[in-house]
């Protein structure tokens, strides 16, 4: 009787362990994640999610106010960057570093909103600024935007503009495309040599002073 006393005693006091554990763990648990101590693998998640948006935000905000060589440290080699229904505008550091000379030129500045972390994909919506757009009277272009982060470089970035703003957009650019076909028929060849404009800073100064004389005339 008296050993299985003891024995009783013993599984009791055991379970009694196990179950303070049990509850210091849980309360330790709750702690981390209310003061930040989260286990190890998931605070690398939330580091990996915060760096990347972090990425995407300093991207954003430096086209057009900062460097090509800076901003093109954070695209991969093979980086492209696609306008959603147009095709690939621009692919490759030799591209990549030309749109953003061209973004430089013509005062682009972009703003950042709704953003959305999956996986390595961030999904936000984007407004667009610059001096053209503001010529022809439509601005800000808005887009739906989609950026694929690879191993904490930009890899791929679509954008699919909204279609009201690329509506009056279209309106605007016909009659400056009559007047240029008339008026400058060897711009044509000039900026759109293979059908595709050229985002480059050349053109972006071509473009902007052939909008500005036909904004003058009309």
């Amino acid at each position: 009787m008296k050993i299985d006393a003891m024995l009783t005693g013993d599984i009791v006091l055991i379970e009694l362990t196990v179950m303070v554990r049990k509850v210091l763990f849980l309360i330790v648990g709750i702690l981390c994640w209310e003061f930040g101590c989260a286990p190890v693998f998931l605070q690398e998640g939330q580091k990996r999610r915060g760096s990347e948006l972090g990425l995407v935000r300093t991207f954003v905000y430096g086209v057009g106010r900062q460097s090509e060589h800076r901003l093109l440290r954070l695209w991969t080699a093979n980086g492209s960057l696609e306008v959603k229904g147009l095709g690939v505008m621009a692919r490759g550091r030799k591209e990549i570093k030309d749109f953003l000379g061209y973004a430089r030129t013509v005062d682009v500045r972009l703003s950042m909103s709704e953003p959305a972390v999956e996986g390595d994909t961030i999904f936000c919506r984007l407004e667009e600024t610059n001096n053209w757009l503001h010529l022809v009277g439509v601005e800000p272009m808005i887009y739906k935007a989609t950026f694929v982060i690879d191993e904490g470089k930009i890899d791929k970035l679509v954008v699919e503009p909204d279609q009201t703003v690329v509506i009056l957009l279209t309106g605007r650019g016909v009659a400056f495309w009559q007047w240029l076909k008339k008026e400058e028929p060897e711009a044509v060849d000039e900026l759109l040599p293979d059908g595709r404009f050229r985002f480059t800073p050349e053109n972006g100064r071509r473009l902007m002073d052939l909008i500005a004389r036909w904004r003058g005339i009309n």
